[in-house]
């Protein structure tokens, strides 16, 4: 038997692989702040964004103090809003990661109300979009050095066009001189 063959016999007998590998998961979770005990619980991926333990609940104070310090008052001003009006809360804040890195995060969530109207939790996901914010930091410094380049271009080429005119310019002065010599020339001799 040729080795052609026996390769081929043994690629046929050999599984073939149909599906490509899964893709990891983006950095998102769930979580429900209960309002009645002031606590906050989140998902094991929810809680990996932050470096938290799953296995336990947090306080408002204790989930807050992950909050870069800058958005708090973003962070308050909408929980306070979507509580008073029920309206959904749709927020991108940052965050301040286990080892004290920014981390960007896009949070859903809505009230959820009991038989009688009163609100009882607030439910929803939390997505960490740092990768989405850093690419579009990117496009912005990129979108600022193509401006700044193109400003140079066109203070470069109305330069090179005034230099090129002049000349012309020059040329056509000394053709008009000429020809208004000539003419001159001509109408006196005649």
């Amino acid at each position: 038997m040729d080795t052609t063959n026996k390769l081929v016999m043994e690629e046929s007998v050999q599984p073939k692989q149909t599906h490509a590998a899964p893709s990891p998961l983006p950095k998102q979770g769930s979580f429900e702040y209960l309002l009645s005990e002031q606590l906050w619980r989140g998902s094991p991926h929810y809680c990996r964004i932050f470096g938290l333990d799953p296995a336990r609940s947090y306080t408002l104070n204790e989930y807050e103090s992950h909050i870069h310090p800058a958005d708090r008052l973003l962070f308050h001003t909408l929980l306070d809003f979507a509580l008073r009006t029920g309206e959904r809360f749709d927020l991108d804040y940052r965050l301040m990661g286990p080892a004290e890195e920014v981390i960007h995060v896009r949070t859903l969530s809505e009230v959820v109300y009991d038989q009688e109207g009163t609100p009882r939790m607030i439910i929803g996901t939390q997505r960490d979009i740092s990768a989405e914010k850093d690419k579009e930091a990117h496009l912005l410094l990129e979108n600022e050095r193509l401006q700044l380049q193109n400003r140079d271009l066109d203070i470069f080429f109305y330069s090179i066009g005034h230099d090129l005119k002049a000349p012309i310019n020059s040329a056509l002065g000394l053709l008009n001189i000429i020809k208004n010599s000539s003419g001159e020339t001509q109408t006196t001799t005649d």
